[in-house]
C-alpha cells in the first residue's frame, strides 16, 4: 500500500494531506525518514510513525441512514445546526457518501473507506440512484418521456435521467419517480424548475440497488457485507 494511502487510511488526514506530511519529512518506516510518495508499506510488518506514534489502519466502518430533513451532509460546515453525522453515536471518523440537499430526505451512506466513496461518487462509476418526488405543478408522462429521451439544458447545464415516470397524482400536482447515474448538484431540483415544478417533497430510496427499505427518518443501521461487497464489485 502507498505510504499516503496508508496514513489516510489511519484516520491521520486525507489522502492528500498526508502526501504533504510524506514531502516534509513528517513520517518513518521502521525508523528510517520517507519522503518519496512511491513508498510503499508492508501493513503486517513495517511500523509507520507519525510524530513518533506508530500508526494503525482504522477498522472500516460503513452505515446507511435516512437523512431527514433539515440536516447537512457536510461535516465542516461550522454554522450547521444539524448534521447528519450527528445522528450516529461517536463511530470514529466518518464521512457521507451520496451527499443530499438540506430541504431532502433519504438514503445516504456513513463511511471511512475512501476507496468505496470514490466508487460511488465518482461520475465514471455511473451508479443508479432512485428518488420519490412529489411535486405541485403539471406535467405529462410524455414530457417525462421526453426528456429521458433527449435530456434538457438548464442554465447552462446538460441533465439527463435514465428514468422518469409518474407514480401517482396528488393534490395540486404529482409523486414521480426519477433514477439517475449522475451527481450534479441539486440536479432533480433544477430539473423540475425546468419544467415549472415546485418540489414539495425529495427523498432517495435507493443507490445502486441497495434500499432505504423501512428505515425511520433519523435511523440508521451498519452495512451488510453482502452489501459492501456489492459496492466494491462495482469498481472492478
Amino acid at each position: 500500500m502507498r505510504i499516503a494511502k496508508f496514513i489516510a487510511a489511519c484516520g491521520v488526514c486525507s489522502r492528500r494531506k498526508a502526501e504533504e506530511l510524506v514531502n516534509e519529512g513528517h513520517i518513518t518506516i521502521n525508523n528510517h525518514r520517507v519522503t518519496e510518495l512511491s513508498t510503499q508499506v508492508d501493513v503486517d510488518n513495517d511500523e509507520v510513525r507519525y510524530r513518533r506514534k506508530p500508526l494503525v489502519l482504522e477498522k472500516k466502518l460503513y452505515y446507511l441512514l435516512n437523512k431527514p430533513v433539515g440536516y447537512v451532509c457536510t461535516n465542516d460546515d461550522p454554522f450547521a445546526e444539524k448534521k447528519a453525522i450527528d445522528l450516529l453515536p461517536d463511530k470514529g471518523r466518518l464521512y457521507t457518501v451520496g451527499r443530499l440537499d438540506k430541504p431532502s430526505e433519504g438514503l445516504i451512506v456513513l463511511t471511512n473507506d475512501g476507496d468505496l466513496a470514490k466508487i460511488m461518487t465518482h461520475p465514471s462509476f455511473e451508479l443508479e440512484k432512485k428518488y420519490r418526488v412529489t411535486v405541485k405543478g403539471r406535467v405529462s408522462q410524455k414530457k417525462l418521456d421526453y426528456l429521458v429521451r433527449d435530456g434538457l439544458t438548464f442554465e447552462g447545464v446538460n441533465y439527463r435521467v435514465l428514468d422518469a415516470r409518474i407514480k401517482k397524482q396528488v393534490p395540486g400536482g404529482y409523486m414521480i419517480n426519477f433514477t439517475l447515474n449522475e451527481g450534479k448538484n441539486r440536479e432533480i431540483r433544477k430539473i423540475c424548475q425546468s419544467l415549472d415544478l415546485q418540489v414539495k417533497r425529495l427523498r432517495r430510496y435507493e443507490i445502486a440497488g441497495i434500499a432505504l427499505g423501512k428505515l425511520p427518518p433519523g435511523a440508521w443501521r451498519p452495512m451488510t457485507q453482502s452489501e459492501v461487497r456489492f459496492l466494491k464489485s462495482l469498481g472492478n
